[in-house]
C-alpha cells in the first residue's frame, strides 16, 4: 500500500493499492453499507473478470488514522480510434473524409492509459463515498485533490495520460475556482435515467394503468409482437454454454454506440454470476431454439440496476425487443418491491416513454500535459457526437420536467 498526503486538503491523506485484500480492512472501516457497488462482494466479483486492458485500484481517504472516504478506480488502455468506432477504411465523400481525418488526429492526443476515478462499468454515483460528517462542499474539494494525488502516485509506476473523474453528484460540481478545479475540464455527458417505483404499483397492470392511453397502447402492442419469444432466467451453466453468443450480441449493440471506453471480458457474465449469485440475473430471449437476445439486472439493495444487454439487431423491429426488455425490467422491479429501476444513460427517449426521468451527473477530465488539458473541451466537442432526443411523459397526472 502507498500513502500520499493531499496537497491542498491537509491533513487528509490517501492510501491506495492494486490488491483489494491488502486494503480490505481499511475499506470496510468506513462502515457504510448503502452502496452495494462498493461492497467487497461486488468488487471481488467484478475484478475476477475485469474489462479487457484494465486494472483496478482501491483508494481510501484518512484523517488522523481514521477512514473517512473510499474510491474504486481503474486503469484502462484507451485506443480512441476504436473507442469512437472510427472506420479509417470506409469510403466517404470529400468533406466527410476531411472531418474523419480531423477526428482521427484529435483522438491520438488522448491515446494511452486512462485513470477512471469511479466505477468504469457503471453509470451514476457508484464509485466514491464519504463518511456522513463530511459536507458536500468539502467532498468536492477532496475529490479534486484525491484524483490529482492518485494520478501523480500511479504515474510513478505507470504513465497515465488522462484522468476521468466519473459521475459525481450535482452537489459535487467543481464550482469553486481554485488551483485544483482549474486543472479539470467538465464533460458534457448525457444524463442517466431512473424510474421510481410507486408504492401503489403492485403489478405491471397497476403501473400501466397510470399511463396515458397512447403510451399504454404502445406497450401492449410491443408485448403482442413478442408473444412468440421466451424470456427465461439463465443459470450459470446456461450462461457458460451460451457465453460466446451472449458476447457476440453484446458487442453488436456496444459497437453501435458513438463512444466506448471499454470492452467486456469474454468471461464477464459467467464470472459475475458465480460471484453475485441471485443478485445478478441474466435473462435469455429465445425464438424457438435460437438465442436472439439477453438482458441482465443486479439487485443492489433497494435499487434494481439494469445491466448489460445484447440482441440480434434484426429482431428489434420484428419483436420490438428493446421496449419489451425495458418493460420486463420494470415488472421485475415491481415484483421484487424495489424503490427504483436504474436504466443508465442510453436511449433516453424510449426510456422516458416508460416513465424514467433524467439524473444529471458531473464528469471531469484532466490531461497530464498543460496545453492538451486546456484544449480538452474542444477535443471532446469534436470527438464525441452529441445525441439529440426529446423526453416523453407517459403518466396521466404528471408534467414533463425538461432537463
Amino acid at each position: 500500500m502507498t500513502s500520499i498526503a493531499l496537497k491542498k486538503c491537509k491533513p487528509y491523506e490517501i492510501i491506495w493499492t492494486y490488491d483489494f485484500q491488502e486494503i480490505k480492512a481499511l475499506w470496510e472501516d468506513l462502515g457504510r453499507e448503502d452502496n452495494y457497488f462498493l461492497s467487497g462482494e461486488f468488487i471481488r466479483a467484478i475484478d475476477a473478470a475485469p474489462p479487457k486492458g484494465s486494472r483496478s485500484l482501491y483508494c481510501v481517504l484518512t484523517i488522523d488514522g481514521r477512514v473517512v472516504g473510499r474510491c474504486y478506480s481503474q486503469l484502462v488502455d484507451v485506443h480512441m480510434i476504436q473507442s469512437l468506432n472510427i472506420d479509417e477504411q470506409e469510403k466517404l465523400n470529400l468533406w466527410a473524409n476531411v472531418y474523419r481525418k480531423f477526428r482521427t488526429k484529435l483522438s491520438r492526443t488522448l491515446q494511452g492509459t486512462l485513470l477512471c476515478f469511479g466505477h468504469l462499468l457503471l453509470s451514476g454515483n457508484r464509485g466514491i463515498e464519504f463518511a456522513p460528517e463530511i459536507g458536500d462542499v468539502e467532498q468536492a474539494l477532496l475529490i479534486q485533490d484525491m484524483a490529482i494525488c492518485l494520478h501523480n502516485g500511479v504515474n510513478k509506476q505507470q504513465k497515465v495520460i488522462v484522468v476521468l473523474v466519473k459521475d459525481l453528484k450535482s452537489t459535487h460540481r467543481f464550482e469553486e475556482k481554485n488551483s485544483l478545479s482549474c486543472q479539470y475540464s467538465e464533460l458534457n455527458i448525457p444524463p442517466s435515467m431512473s424510474l421510481d417505483i410507486e408504492p401503489d404499483w403492485k403489478s405491471l397492470e397497476d403501473y400501466l394503468a397510470s399511463f396515458k392511453s397512447k403510451y399504454r397502447v404502445r406497450v401492449k402492442k410491443a408485448k403482442k409482437r413478442a408473444v412468440d419469444l421466451r424470456f427465461e432466467p439463465m443459470t450459470q451453466l446456461d450462461i457458460i454454454e451460451n457465453e460466446a453468443k451472449i458476447n457476440e450480441m453484446y458487442l453488436k449493440i456496444a459497437n453501435q454506440a458513438s463512444f466506448n471506453l471499454f470492452e467486456l471480458n469474454d468471461r464477464y457474465f459467467s464470472t459475475l454470476k458465480a460471484g453475485l449469485g441471485d443478485r445478478l440475473r441474466v435473462y435469455g430471449i429465445w425464438d424457438g431454439a435460437e438465442l436472439v437476445g439477453f438482458y441482465s439486472s443486479i439487485k443492489a439493495y433497494s435499487t434494481l440496476e439494469a445491466h448489460f444487454l445484447g440482441y440480434d439487431p434484426s429482431a428489434v423491429k420484428q419483436y420490438d425487443i428493446y421496449l419489451n426488455i425495458l418493460i420486463r425490467l420494470v415488472e421485475e422491479g415491481i415484483r421484487e418491491k424495489m424503490d427504483n429501476v436504474y436504466f443508465a444513460r442510453t436511449a433516453h427517449e424510449i426510456k422516458s416513454s416508460i416513465g424514467a426521468k433524467p439524473i444529471e451527473y458531473c464528469n471531469y477530465l484532466r490531461h497530464k500535459q498543460i496545453l492538451p488539458n486546456q484544449l480538452v473541451p474542444l477535443f471532446l466537442k469534436n470527438l464525441v457526437p452529441q445525441e439529440s432526443y426529446e423526453l416523453r411523459n407517459p403518466f396521466k397526472q404528471e408534467e414533463l420536467v425538461n432537463s
